[in-house]
């Protein structure tokens, strides 16, 4: 019998996604290969393996992002592009508060 090898790079048989990148919790591609997380932007078939970006603005802190408040518009909480907060703004669950 013959089974499909999650995180190869490569996508085959029933998989959707495969960053190519061990099971790492919330990060891109799920660990059996057939999804992607919430927060994640990942292009699918035909590259392999699987190429997938944080989503910067839609309020789900992913990956590298230090920040997310669902915009891409500085001072309003976060960084435009996710990297950091504005001083005086304070981050709970990617909400940030005054």
């Amino acid at each position: 019998m013959c089974v499909e090898i999650c995180d190869d790079g490569l996508i085959v048989g029933t998989e959707t996604c495969d960053d190519n990148i061990p099971s790492i919790p919330e990060w891109g591609c799920f660990a059996d290969c057939k999804g992607n997380w919430t927060g994640w932007d990942c292009t699918l078939y035909p590259i392999e393996p699987t190429v997938c970006t944080e989503i910067c603005g839609d309020g789900i802190i992913a990956g590298n992002e230090q920040c997310d408040d669902g915009n891409t518009i500085d001072n309003l909480g976060c960084l435009a592009d996710c990297s950091g907060n504005i001083p005086g703004w304070l981050c709970e669950n990617g909400t940030y508060t005054h």
